[in-house]
């Protein structure tokens, strides 16, 4: 993986523990779909939700790589943007470091869980690799973004069917109007 899908990954595996610390990580597990190839990240009981992860300090964009990935379903859809500073701090992680807390959880949750997170890992591409310990970060910050009628995105219902793909990019400082709180898809814990 390039540093770009690093950093996308960490920003899921930063989402599965808060929706492990609300709902359980079995519960967590099962509502990350990107494993599965589903063009949007996560689907829970509340709705469907796309992670972005970007750099602090870095222009404030997300990068759409799909005409799916902002298409609407019978469940209410979000963009939850993950903000990662690079850091050498203790509360700093790499990729492997919190791969390895994903598994930590599961495993409190016995050995069906955790064989269930390693799969899930294996499958969404990662495999420990010393390169992955490398890079540090903190999360600086995270937005959520209900995508509704009026937001802007480009879709596959909305696409000329001749028209095979497309990748695009949002500018964050224009989607405040779409702004809601993080607990609307990330409940507290134990809720």
């Amino acid at each position: 993986m390039g540093p770009q899908e690093v950093r996308g990954l960490i920003g899921e595996l930063w989402v599965l523990l808060r929706l492990s610390d609300a709902i359980g990580m079995a519960a967590a597990l099962q509502s990350w779909v990107a494993p599965d190839d589903h063009p949007q990240d996560f689907a829970t009981g509340g709705g469907v939700v796309e992670v972005k992860t970007r750099l602090a300090g870095s222009r404030p964009h997300a990068r759409i790589s799909s005409l799916e990935q902002l298409e609407e379903s019978a469940l209410p859809l979000h963009l939850l943007v993950v903000e990662l500073a690079p850091g050498s701090n203790p509360s700093a992680f790499s990729l492997n470091e919190i791969a390895q807390r994903v598994l930590d959880v599961a495993e409190e949750y016995g050995p069906d869980t955790r064989d269930a997170a390693a799969l899930a890992l294996l499958r969404r591409g990662h495999v420990e690799k010393d390169a992955y310990d490398v890079d540090r970060y903190t999360t600086s910050g995270a937005r959520l973004f209900r995508v509704d009628g009026t937001f802007p995105r480009l879709t596959r219902s909305r696409t000329d069917r001749r028209i095979h793909a497309a990748q695009y990019t949002l500018d964050l400082t224009a989607l405040d109007p779409f702004e809601c709180p993080l607990n609307t898809v990330l409940p507290q814990q134990g809720a």
